[in-house]
């Protein structure tokens, strides 16, 4: 009931409440292949996704964060209020399974809980959820943070990292880092399939392609890190023609999940961006 009330008076007035946040983590791979963490309190509101494929393929990999307005808190807390989220039970979930992790603290009253992706109560928290994916796309819209977007250029063959926030990012260089099944950079191609009888759609499965590497690596491609500016974007010294492939889809994806430390404030950004899949003429 506390809880409840505290939210009330947060929807009413922000400057009602003496303390506020809440923390919203969604997961899913071992090791972790796929997170999505939003964070909000009296001050702040912070989103760092860390794969792209999870709203659509070219979308940014990044953390972005700015100061939280009265509005945003005001429609938050309703909507908080509204799903009534604290009263969730504590859901198992098996590692690498995706799970929803919560964490909400108002006016000293503290709830953490977490459900399973394919949780059924999943379903009232759908007009909560919606709340929070319209402050994280006004976020996103606001480019302040630092992003990373995968390129490829289907007619000269080359893969692009583009920053499209307004501070620079760090990114780990694959040409000066030993490529696994975790971190590398490649072009992916798949063929169309015709639908079985009875399916509707069609399906494809993605295989990488050989990238003949230069004999030289030019400046900064030699180097571990490169960073990117605001708004601007690195090409990768390679080429990888596709021309012949008629009618495949093509695809480039850049992935790093080094192990290493990182805080929310860093440059270094990490995780898997796609490119968006073209259909080859």
């Amino acid at each position: 009931m506390a809880i409840a009330e505290s939210l009330a008076a947060l929807a009413d007035d922000p400057q009602a409440v003496k303390s506020f946040s809440l923390r919203r983590i969604q997961s899913a791979g071992s090791p972790l292949l796929w997170e999505e963490r939003f964070c909000v309190d009296l001050e702040r509101v912070f989103y760092l996704r860390r794969r792209s494929q999870v709203d659509e393929a070219g979308a940014p990999i990044g953390k972005w964060s700015r100061p939280v307005d009265f509005t945003t808190l005001k429609a938050l807390a309703a909507a908080l209020q509204a799903s009534m989220v604290w009263e969730n039970a504590f859901e198992h979930v098996v590692a690498g399974a995706e799970r929803i992790q919560w964490q909400l603290d108002v006016n000293g009253e503290t709830w953490s809980g977490q459900l399973s992706g394919q949780s059924a109560a999943l379903f009232k928290l759908a007009k909560l959820d919606l709340t929070l994916r319209r402050i994280i796309n006004h976020l996103l819209h606001s480019r302040q943070g630092r992003a990373l977007v995968c390129e490829f250029n289907i007619r000269g063959g080359q893969i692009s990292l583009y920053n499209p926030a307004n501070s620079p990012v760090t990114v780990v260089n694959p040409l000066a880092t030993a490529m696994n099944h975790m971190d590398f950079l490649r072009v992916e191609l798949a063929k169309p399939t015709v639908a079985a009888k009875g399916q509707t759609g069609l399906g494809w499965q993605f295989k990488p392609i050989r990238m003949p590497l230069p004999d030289v690596i030019p400046v900064p491609f030699e180097q571990t890190f490169i960073q990117i500016g605001a708004d601007d974007r690195i090409h990768f010294p390679m080429k990888c023609p596709v021309s012949g492939y008629h009618q495949h889809i093509v695809r480039a994806v850049y992935s790093n999940y080094m192990d290493m430390p990182e805080d929310e404030s860093s440059e270094l950004v990490r995780g898997r961006a796609y490119s968006v899949e073209q259909q080859i003429p």
